[in-house]
Parts: structure tokens; C-alpha cells; sequence
């Protein structure tokens, strides 16, 4: 289990039901300037800081 933690170090995961979930990553990307947050939330491929 010790590399699968290591490997999730630094990530958060939220569980939402579909249409709770659109509606909060709605409100996220409309929330404020584009920055690196929003590329990544839109754009599958797009690098993850420290990559």
C-alpha cells in the first residue's frame, strides 16, 4: 500500500453525485481568472505542476 500512498501524495479526491459535481466544476471555472487550475480542469493533457 506504501506505493500507491506515495504515488496519491498531494492529490484530493471529492465524491459527488453527476449533476452536484457539474454545478461545482461549473462554479470553479467561472469562478475567476484563467490560470493553471482551470487549464487543467478543461484540457485532459494538460501538465500538472512539477511534471
Amino acid at each position: 500500500m506504501a506505493p500507491v500512498v506515495a504515488a496519491m501524495r498531494g492529490r484530493a479526491y471529492i465524491d459527488f453525485p453527476v449533476d452536484d459535481g457539474l454545478a461545482f466544476l461549473t462554479a470553479l471555472a467561472q469562478a475567476g481568472p484563467r490560470d493553471a487550475f482551470y487549464l487543467r480542469m478543461t484540457h485532459w493533457a494538460a501538465p500538472t505542476p512539477g511534471t
